[in-house]
């Protein structure tokens, strides 16, 4: 028994030390990281997702000096961010089987999304200062998964570029719809207050001359 699980923990070891490696290279040159992703258990995937995306995410929320959001960051994000991984993964695995008649190993497509999803986690940092950040981060994540699509599992490169493009265009017509509906609720608010400003110093200037 003692012996097995001394091969177990040795075992561990060799696969976080080759993890670390992997993301090192990753990390210095994700273009060319990405090219050849590895088939990475699913507890070193939760791991890797949980501290990027908690670690991102308290970030954000110290830079937008929101304590709501810093614990949005820590808590509502890592779960969120393992739902999106997981419903990617599921849409390109059915992509590539029904377009390109290709059954994808769904663990290491899991592993190429979650790598791919690096930039948008990094740049979310900064999109409370630059509102366009999260949009560029998207843009890399496109460019990483088409990439690793493409070498990793060898399926056409002009189609899955296209299709890739088309979603990044569909997250892209989303983003400016939201951007629009806000700005026009936000000037709706800030007419509204003027109105009602308006409206309280008309009164207000109606019982001082009452009271005359």
């Amino acid at each position: 028994m003692a012996y097995d699980l001394n091969i177990e923990w040795k075992k561990i070891k060799a696969d976080l030390v080759q993890d670390l490696q992997f993301l090192f290279g990753f990390f210095k040159n994700p273009l060319v990281g990405i090219r050849s992703v590895p088939s990475w258990s699913w507890p070193s995937q939760l791991i890797f997702l949980l501290i990027l995306s908690a670690g991102t995410g308290f970030l954000t929320g110290l830079v937008a000096k929101s304590f709501l959001a810093l614990l949005a960051g820590l808590f509502i994000l890592p779960l969120s961010a393992i739902v999106l991984v997981l419903i990617t993964s599921g849409f390109f695995y059915y992509v590539a089987l029904f377009v390109f008649d290709r059954q994808l190993p769904f663990q290491k497509l899991s592993a190429l999304v979650l790598l791919a999803s690096v930039p948008t986690f990094f740049l979310n940092i900064i999109s409370p200062l630059i509102g366009l950040a999260s949009l560029v981060g998207l843009g890399l994540s496109a460019l990483l998964l088409m990439v690793g699509l493409v070498e990793n599992f060898k399926l056409p490169k002009k189609p899955t570029i296209k299709i890739v493009a088309a979603l990044y265009a569909v997250i892209l017509l989303l983003w400016l719809l939201n951007t629009l509906w806000t700005l026009r609720e936000t000037r709706n608010i800030e007419r509204m207050h003027q109105q009602k400003t308006h409206e309280s110093l008309d009164i207000l200037e109606q019982e001082l001359r009452r009271g005359r």
